[in-house]
């Protein structure tokens, strides 16, 4: 299927790096918290519990 891609794109003038990059299911939803992060933000998931661990308002206290 990645050749079939890769010749499609040719036709047109672009030629895709290969191997395409891949993530596994468990990486995406660690980094992301979905099965389908869109990549073009760069935004990724930040553990804040050290940071909020002491703060007085209940929203952000971990249980």
């Amino acid at each position: 299927a990645e050749g079939v891609l890769a010749a499609v794109w040719r036709l047109v003038g672009y030629v895709l790096p290969r191997p395409l990059p891949r993530m596994t299911y468990a990486d995406a939803m660690a980094r992301y918290g979905t099965d389908k992060p869109d990549l073009r933000m760069g935004l990724e998931l930040v553990e804040c519990t050290a940071y909020f661990q002491d703060t007085p308002f209940r929203v952000f206290q971990a249980p």
